[in-house]
């Protein structure tokens, strides 16, 4: 969640580092600070301000600097909280992701320290200062502070007296960019794309030491290492905005493309084209398992439908917090299927632990190359996405659905039943995103009733249940309403209590087998004094007349529909939250 970077080069490595905190703040913060080596001394400062407020002019020159966007943990979100943390001589300044589980043990082992913060970070330079007074370099002291801490962590190190920097992960992402005689290190490879698409991945165990060349050490065995460098394929263009207002409908309008390249990457000669590894592992799973939070729990749902409906293969979805505390009855033939855009989230990786212990094969659909998620797991599919900015994931989510459904048809291929038909289909879907992305318009003239709620419900059966539950948490993340998604059967099981003339009902009613039922769900609802919203298919003027507003949706099968009613309950939320002058991009208590 949090934001790390550094600069170190020859100079303006202040500037530098404001600029890629202002890129990386996207992952969500409520605090940021820095710290930088000058010809006068030290430099900090943390606020608790808007870090794309700060100017970069005016600041000091330096040819070395560390930075920090927070999201409180351990302690309020406060000045005194915000990242760096010092030494108590002020020669140490250090930056942490991540969390130091026995933090309160090590603090009773320093009780000559003064600590100033109620973070758990803070115990880090005091940590690799009291080493340092028992007489170890630098290099040691930091080594011997790392094996000392229990938990995740990703930390970055100023040597005040040096200017050298130090920096390690035990599980949370951090990349060095290379350019020539000068470098970076941020959590995300979006901190520094600005200035250069050369790329080095630390992997667990691992940390480099920033000076006149990189050095790279695995802090476990004492033992440096060899690292090469990787040209990123993503471009410092994919995070701007553009003419847009907001990254998320920028991100919204490019997923007709997007969609497009994810189908030239998988679809070869009529034929989902993965892996030799994925493909075998594909081919032996009995049954397959999908884990996932949030968003990425939603397609999990749908992707465990597909499976068994699409593909006739037993499948469960599992939402990776409870998944990770649970004791799962696993057997071989078994696979985990785990997915998150960043690859980072803690629950995911928790879950993935859990099948570890059991020896069943993971396979994890990510969005960014060199995640945590990709490096536990046996084989990782892409999603091909370009930097997604706003914390609300839209292109993302499609991508994931895309690329699950095209796992899906290679396992069906497996079974031996031919794909011809479904990759016909799918080839369709981004012109229909198009055809959908043109009536936007009408979709925002709908917003405004809908800003004026205080909760709102959105209903669907099958294969749109899971796009409900989309629907109802992107108007709570995004516009502070809540929302709560509802198998449209269930209504009358204690929801439509709640229906009255100040509650607006999302109701997905396509052309699909839940049909009927839906209509008469309409009905009660509207019995009730409900404002209906019907998202219906193009043409189905029976449901069309049962809605006070309606979104039609282009023609599409019903398994394959899930993806534009994606598009459309997207687009509601956007306009409800533009409507209601919310943060759209970075909504409050979110973090990417």
């Amino acid at each position: 969640m949090c934001g790390i970077t550094a600069f170190w080069g020859n100079h303006n490595a202040v500037q530098k580092v404001v600029g890629s905190l202002k890129a990386l703040s996207y992952r969500g913060y409520d605090s940021y600070g820095l710290a930088a080596v000058t010809a006068s001394g030290l430099f900090s400062r943390k606020d608790k301000s808007d870090i794309t407020s700060l100017s970069e002019e005016g600041l000091p020159d330096a040819s070395v600097c560390i930075g920090h966007t927070r999201w409180a943990t351990h302690g309020i979100p406060s000045e005194q909280n915000a990242h760096p943390h010092f030494s108590c001589d002020k020669t140490i300044a250090v930056v942490h992701n991540g969390e130091i589980e026995n933090f309160a043990e090590l603090k009773k082992q320093l009780p000559d320290c003064t600590f100033l913060s109620e973070t758990d970070s803070e115990v880090i330079p005091h940590l690799i200062e009291s080493f340092i007074n028992t007489g170890k370099t630098f290099y040691e002291a930091f080594r011997l502070t790392l094996l000392k801490l229990k938990g995740s962590f990703a930390i970055a190190c100023l040597n005040t007296k040096t200017g050298d920097v130090y920096a390690a992960t035990n599980g949370p992402s951090l990349v060095v960019g290379e350019m020539e005689g000068e470098f970076f290190l941020a959590s995300d490879v979006v901190g520094f794309l600005k200035h250069t698409n050369s790329a080095v991945y630390l992997q667990p165990g691992e940390m480099v030491v920033l000076s006149e060349k990189p050095d790279y050490y695995s802090f476990k065995t004492n033992n440096p290492i060899e690292k090469k460098s990787e040209l990123l394929e993503w471009s410092v263009n994919e995070t701007n905005k553009g003419f847009f207002e907001h990254f998320m409908m920028k991100e919204i309008h490019e997923q007709p493309d997007n969609l497009r390249r994810i189908l030239e990457h998988y679809v070869s000669n009529n034929q989902v084209t993965l892996s030799s590894e994925i493909s075998a592992t594909l081919a032996r799973a009995d049954r397959i398992i999908l884990v996932g939070c949030g968003s990425s729990s939603y397609a999990c749902r749908l992707g465990a439908q597909w499976f068994e409906e699409l593909a006739g293969v037993s499948s469960r979805a599992e939402n990776a917090a409870e998944y990770k505390l649970a004791n799962p009855v696993l057997k071989e033939g078994d696979l985990l299927l785990a997915i998150s855009q960043s690859g980072e989230t803690a629950d995911t990786l928790a879950s993935i632990a859990v099948a570890k212990k059991k020896k069943i094969p993971i396979i994890s659909m990510v969005n960014r190359r060199g995640s945590s998620m990709e490096r536990v797991s046996d084989a990782t599919l892409r999603m091909h996405s370009g930097p997604e900015i706003s914390v609300a994931a839209t292109k993302s989510f499609t991508a994931t659905l895309l690329v699950l459904l095209l796992v899906v048809l290679k396992k069906k291929q497996f079974q031996g039943n031919t794909i011809d038909a479904e990759l016909s289909e799918l080839q369709s879907i981004p012109k229909k995103f198009d055809e959908l992305l043109a009536q936007q318009k009408s979709i925002q003239s709908i917003a405004q009733e809908f800003s004026l709620a205080n909760n709102c419900f959105f209903l669907g059966s099958r294969y749109q249940f899971p796009i409900a539950l989309e629907g109802a948490i992107k108007l709570k993340e995004l516009s502070y309403i809540h929302g709560e998604g509802v198998p449209a059967a269930e209504m009358k099981h204690g929801p439509i209590a709640l229906i009255d003339e100040k509650m607006p009902v999302v109701v997905i009613a396509l052309q699909d087998k839940g049909r009927e039922k839906i209509v008469a769900n309409i009905q009660e609802i509207r019995a009730r004094k409900g404002i209906v919203c019907v998202i219906y298919t193009e043409g189905d003027t029976v449901i069309q007349k049962l809605g006070d507003t309606a979104i039609p949706l282009p023609e599409t099968a019903e398994w394959s529909a899930p993806l534009i009613s994606t598009l459309a309950v997207h687009l509601l939320a956007y306009f409800v939250a533009l409507e209601r002058g919310c943060s759209i991009d970075k909504p409050k208590n979110l973090a990417k």
